[in-house]
């Protein structure tokens, strides 16, 4: 069976799912200290995974935090980068669209279809985020733990697996 890391960078509750459990990683630190905890503790939880599947950034964020959350991503992609981590990408539209089937989901649909879908008990939206990038890497490896809808499948066609081993 294929382990697959799920990751929803967040400045302040960075989510990671595996093995169907998800949980946020937060941290009282700030700026580059902050990165380096997330970073730190991401690398702990990938060990030994075969895939690891992350949400790209939102290109379209204007946010007063947009330079440090890019910051962060590259900081956890250059980390996984160099743990020779076979990564996917997944735009935030394309992650919505297999979720609910729509590319412009809200964060509580995201939230209603992880509890519907994958029988989430929690309440979180973003550990629901790393749950649902969890399920694209296993359905991408033909292990999906729910059936999903072909429309919603379809969106990931646009996706590759970046192997980063030699």
């Amino acid at each position: 069976m294929t382990s697959v890391l799920g990751i929803d960078p967040s400045l302040t509750a960075t989510a990671v799912a595996l093995d169907g459990v998800a949980e946020v990683l937060t941290t009282p630190r700030r700026g580059s200290q902050r990165l380096a905890e997330i970073r730190d503790r991401i690398l702990t939880r990938s060990l030994g995974v075969d895939l690891v599947v992350i949400e790209a950034p939102s290109f379209g964020s204007a946010n007063r935090s947009a330079k440090e959350l890019g910051g962060l991503w590259w900081v956890i992609r250059l980390a996984l980068h160099e743990d020779e981590a076979d990564v996917i990408e997944v735009p935030p539209a394309t992650l919505k669209k297999y979720a609910t089937g729509k590319g412009n989901a809200s964060k509580s649909e995201m939230l209603a279809a992880a509890i519907r879908r994958l029988d989430y008990p929690g309440a979180d939206d973003n550990e629901a985020d790393a749950l649902w990038l969890e399920q694209i890497g296993l359905c991408l490896s033909n292990e999906e733990h729910v059936s999903m809808p072909s429309a919603n499948r379809k969106a990931l066609d646009v996706l590759t697996i970046q192997q980063e081993a030699s």
